[in-house]
C-alpha cells in the first residue's frame, strides 16, 4: 500500500484535518492512467477526503467516459468503493482506469424495465452495466425516453 505522510504547513496530515472537521489544507496530486488515449495519462488534483465516485465523476467531466463503464483500481485496492477516499486508499500516487464494456443482456432489458416502471430491475440493468443510450426503436427513443413519456419519474432519474 503506498502511503503519503505529507504534512501541512502546521504539521498535520489530510487525516488530522479529516478528523478534526476542519475544512482540508492539502491537496493529493494523483495521476490517472489508461483513461486517455495514446498513452498519455491525465493528473488531478484531489481533496483528501475526495472518493473514488468523485475521480469518476471527473472523469466523466473531463473526458466523457460514463461513470458506469469506469473501473478504477491503485496500488493496495484492486477493486475500491466509490465512497472510499483517497485517505481510506492510502493516497495513491496513481490511480488505473480501464473501461468496461457495456453488457448486452442488461443493455437490451433497459427499454422493458423503462416501460414497466421497474426502478429495482432498471437499477441492476444499468450497474450490469447496461448501455441507456442503445436503443433499436425506429424513433431511435431510448430508454430515459420511454420512462419520461410514461410519467415513469422514478425510473427517469435512474
Amino acid at each position: 500500500m503506498c502511503h503519503m505522510e505529507e504534512k501541512s504547513a502546521t504539521g498535520k496530515t489530510a487525516a488530522d484535518y479529516m478528523r478534526s472537521g476542519r475544512d482540508e489544507a492539502m491537496e493529493v496530486i494523483v495521476v490517472v492512467s489508461g483513461a486517455v488515449k495514446g498513452g498519455a495519462a491525465l493528473k488531478l488534483s484531489l481533496r483528501p477526503s475526495s472518493t473514488m465516485g468523485e475521480v469518476k465523476r471527473r472523469l466523466f467531466e473531463l473526458l466523457g467516459l460514463p461513470t458506469v463503464i469506469q473501473r478504477l483500481s491503485c496500488d493496495g485496492s484492486t477493486d475500491p468503493e466509490d465512497m472510499d477516499t483517497m485517505v481510506a486508499l492510502g493516497y495513491p500516487k496513481e490511480i488505473y482506469y480501464k473501461q468496461l464494456r457495456y453488457e448486452e443482456h442488461a443493455t437490451q432489458r433497459l427499454r422493458r424495465y423503462a416501460e414497466e416502471d421497474d426502478t429495482e430491475g432498471m437499477d441492476r440493468a444499468l450497474r450490469a452495466p447496461g448501455d441507456p443510450n442503445w436503443t433499436e426503436a425506429d424513433d431511435l427513443t431510448t430508454p430515459l425516453h420511454v420512462a419520461a413519456k410514461a410519467g415513469h419519474v422514478e425510473t427517469a432519474r435512474l
